[in-house]
């Protein structure tokens, strides 16, 4: 079984995304981090791409990680088709709902669409899945960062939790 795509073209891929991620920090660094009424401009920017930077150099040090080569193996291209559907409805539901349903409810209902349709994950990791990912929100944008999300009680009461 090949592991990791090889040891060169396990590394190609993360090595040119590492890159583009370092020239996107050196601009997103450029903006401000915080201002006179919260969070600036640059900092979730810069939080995204050390995130994924750091995911980048993982993968080019470790190639392994990534897993087997499968692009050979696999002809059928039905699932990458259903997880790029599930991946723009969850982006096209997301607004709305989070209006609608609060930020809580937004995530869970992307969270379904995204793992429970793309991925077809049980119902129980779906849900977990959407509560931690809704959880993180509220607290970091919410509580943390006093970032004003679209609110429900659940929303407000994962936020006293952490104020």
């Amino acid at each position: 079984m090949n592991r990791g795509m090889g040891t060169n073209g396990g590394r190609l891929a993360p090595g040119l995304v590492l890159i583009l991620l370092l020239l996107g920090l050196w601009q997103a660094s450029r903006l401000e981090l915080s201002g006179f009424t919260g969070p600036g401009p640059g900092l979730f920017p810069v939080i995204v791409i050390t995130a994924t930077a750091g995911i980048a150099a993982l993968l080019l040090l470790l190639p392994h990680l990534a897993g087997p080569d499968t692009s050979a193996e696999e002809e059928n291209d039905e699932p990458d088709r259903r997880n790029f559907v599930a991946c723009i409805a969850a982006l096209l539901f997301i607004v709305p709902a989070s209006a609608w349903f609060g930020f809580t409810g937004a995530a869970l209902g992307a969270a379904v669409l995204m793992t429970g349709l793309g991925e077809r994950r049980g119902a129980a990791g779906v849900v977990l899945f959407g509560l931690v990912c809704a959880a993180v929100g509220v607290i970091l944008f919410g509580a943390l960062l006093g970032v004003d999300i679209p609110r429900t009680e659940l929303d407000a009461a994962i936020q006293r939790q952490f104020r």
